[in-house]
C-alpha cells in the first residue's frame, strides 16, 4: 500500500486530512491489531452473554456480566499494550514539585 498524499483524506477513517491526522506517526503493528481485536471480542461477547442470560439472571445480572466483560477487555488492551512513554515535557512524569 502506498502512502497517501498530504492533502488526501486519512486512511484511518477520521475524516480529516492525512497531514493533520496520521502523517509522521508509526503504523500500528500486527500485535496491536490482534490485541484490539481480542479486547473488542471479549467486550462484545460479554454484552451478548448478558443479553442472552437476561432471562436467568434478570437485568442486574446481565448488566454485571456486560460491565465485567467490558472492563476485562479494556484491561487487556491497556496492560498488554501500554501507551508509549515520552521523553519531552508533555507527560505527568515531568511535573516539577518545587524540588
Amino acid at each position: 500500500m502506498t502512502e497517501p498524499s498530504r492533502n488526501s483524506l486519512c486512511p484511518c477513517g477520521s475524516g480529516t486530512k492525512y497531514k493533520h491526522c496520521c502523517m509522521g506517526k508509526p503504523a500500528p503493528s500486527a500485535k496491536t491489531k490482534r490485541l484490539n481485536l481480542l479486547a473488542g471480542g471479549i467486550g462484545l461477547g460479554s454484552i451478548i452473554a448478558g443479553f442472552a442470560g437476561w432471562y436467568y439472571w434478570g437485568w442486574e445480572g446481565a448488566a454485571q456480566i456486560s460491565i465485567v466483560g467490558i472492563l476485562a477487555g479494556t484491561a487487556i488492551r491497556i496492560f498488554l499494550n501500554p501507551p508509549p512513554s515520552t521523553r519531552d515535557r508533555s507527560g505527568s512524569g515531568s511535573i516539577n514539585f518545587g524540588k
